[in-house]
């Protein structure tokens, strides 16, 4: 151990470790850039506190973005404010020759509203 604790356990991460339980979750997304653009994603899982997507964009980590999510169970869509909290290199996606990115996203400052329909939606 070091002054400050035991740093195997602070750089561990698995899903024992996570405040959230992921689940698969399959919809499109629209990510909204800085200067007006946008992108359309494809998610992957879902918890309460954030999201996987599949971009085409290299995302900077620890930018902020808004999404706009459509839900499944609650046929609605809501938009979100995401912090970039990781990214990985994605491998082609069924034969496709397109670079794509997996992407944690991060909700930020959700709303009561926004994260009972979240809850819901789980």
């Amino acid at each position: 151990p070091t002054p400050f604790g035991d740093i195997r356990q602070e750089l561990y991460v698995s899903s024992e470790m996570r405040k959230f339980k992921r689940i698969p979750y399959q919809t499109n997304c629209i990510l909204f850039f800085p200067g007006k653009k946008s992108h359309v994603a494809r998610t992957i899982d879902i918890s309460e506190g954030g999201i996987c997507v599949v971009a085409e964009q290299l995302l900077k980590t620890d930018s902020y973005i808004r999404i706009r999510l459509a839900l499944l169970k609650n046929k609605k869509h809501i938009s979100l404010r995401t912090r970039v909290a990781w990214i990985r290199g994605a491998e082609l996606l069924q034969g496709e020759i397109k670079k794509r990115y997996k992407v944690g996203l991060e909700f930020i400052n959700l709303s009561k509203e926004h994260k009972a329909m979240l809850v819901r939606e789980l």
